[in-house]
């Protein structure tokens, strides 16, 4: 992820603030992308929800100027090969490669009692849409 995003990001989540001069699109993009971390000492972090109800920290959610580091990191805890190298990032830290897509390729889920048009459109516009943008033609 760009440095700018994330600091929007941050900011969005520690203070309810925008970036100056903010378009009203920007602002719903933020709101929705940071309703799903939480803040701690200046970092990003996925909310992970408990059996308990309550918020967790989660995966810490790399920029572009913490990617590496956390790479070589983790790439120094064991010389797996570059796919186990990727898996493990990927379990620890959540990462946008530097255009800005998800390298995650992991699921997302939701138990529904029965699947319907409606709910599908809910969830990829509340879960996938609302969070991650919509798809450009660079994603593919």
């Amino acid at each position: 992820m760009d440095f700018p995003t994330y600091i929007a990001l941050y900011n969005y989540v520690v203070s309810k603030s925008y970036p100056r001069d903010a378009t009203e699109s920007l602002k719903a993009t933020i709101r929705g992308k940071a309703k799903k971390f939480l803040a701690s000492k200046g970092q990003l972090f996925e909310i992970r929800w408990g059996e308990d109800e309550c918020a967790y920290y989660g995966r810490q959610l790399l920029h572009e100027g913490t990617m590496d580091a956390a790479i070589i990191k983790v790439h120094n805890e064991g010389h797996l090969g570059e796919n186990n190298t990727w898996s493990k990032v990927h379990l620890q830290f959540l990462v946008y490669d530097r255009s800005g897509s998800y390298l995650t390729k992991w699921p997302i889920a939701l138990a529904v009692k029965e699947i319907t048009a409606e709910i599908t459109a809910k969830f990829i516009q509340d879960e996938i849409v609302a969070v991650y943008g919509a798809p450009s033609p660079s994603d593919h």
